[in-house]
């Protein structure tokens, strides 16, 4: 497989492959890489065409994950939602601004490692220590000893991912591999404002039997969350009243996502 950003994404990710609780570390992936690509061109087109560039790549970019089977059609539509509640599509400013965010979150993250990156150490192994430091550090000492849970990242830190991918140590990995701009600029300059998308979300086209599937599949993992939750007061006394708690809460960022509310009219 050619080394690119898609496979050390996937890398990343591990065998296991995307889950539900990546998606906004996903999300910060994407919005990263697509910047790479089209940051040399931005100053050569007006405001709104700089915004559509950015919302176009990223469009691209989730077209080739799913391509490329790290992502399912459906996932990819989810990866640029604001929130997953909500479900409404990040819009080329708010994309933006989570970029700048993204940006200035990566360059807290560079400062952080420098006590972890030491000699002999490698940058994955720099980074684990540096995300359990984090985990230790905001839970008053009670997860002290304790080994960083799979999923704890990805909930409390959706930029630690895209640090992975782009940093060496407190500096920008010099050897990865350069962006692809996927925009048609030409074409780009061509149109007005209203012809331009608004978003970035690539639009699934879910059958019935799909939705039926899914939502079949949220159902028993709430049903199998209640078990465990019960399967834990029966330890109650027994396992340490902290230790208890933590399983709570990674039971907890299992769960689906919470649906969105709907309007009187819609129903």
């Amino acid at each position: 497989m050619p080394d690119s950003w898609v496979s050390r994404l996937r890398h990343a990710i591990g065998p296991g492959g995307y889950v539900d609780q990546m998606r906004r570390s996903v999300q910060s992936v994407v919005l990263y890489e697509a910047y790479r690509a089209v940051e040399p061109c931005m100053n050569t087109l007006r405001p709104f065409q700089r915004k559509a560039a950015y919302l176009e790549q990223c469009t691209h970019l989730l077209k080739q994950l799913v391509d490329e089977g790290v992502l399912l059609q459906h996932q990819s539509a989810e990866i640029m939602y604001r929130t997953m509640s909500s479900q409404a599509p990040l819009d080329g400013t708010a994309a933006i601004t989570r970029h700048r965010g993204l940006q200035q979150e990566l360059e807290t993250l560079a400062e952080a490692i420098k006590p972890f990156w030491v000699t002999g150490r490698s940058h994955e192994e720099a980074v684990d220590r540096l995300a359990h430091h984090f985990f230790e550090s905001r839970s008053d000492g009670i997860h002290r000893g304790r080994p960083t849970p799979p999923m704890w990242e990805h909930a409390n830190n959706h930029v630690m991912l895209t640090f992975r991918l782009y940093y060496q140590g407190d500096q920008l990995n010099t050897n990865f591999p350069a962006p692809v701009l996927m925009v048609d600029l030409q074409e780009l300059r061509k149109k007005a404002r209203s012809e331009v998308p608004d978003s970035a979300v690539v639009k699934p086209s879910p059958s019935k039997k799909m939705m039926a599937e899914e939502e079949e599949e949220k159902r028993l993992t709430v049903q199998e969350v209640r078990e465990h939750l019960e399967l834990l007061k029966e330890f109650e006394g027994v396992i340490p009243d902290e230790e208890i708690a933590q399983r709570k809460r990674d039971l907890f960022l299992s769960l689906p996502a919470v649906p969105a509310k709907r309007n009187k009219t819609d129903v």
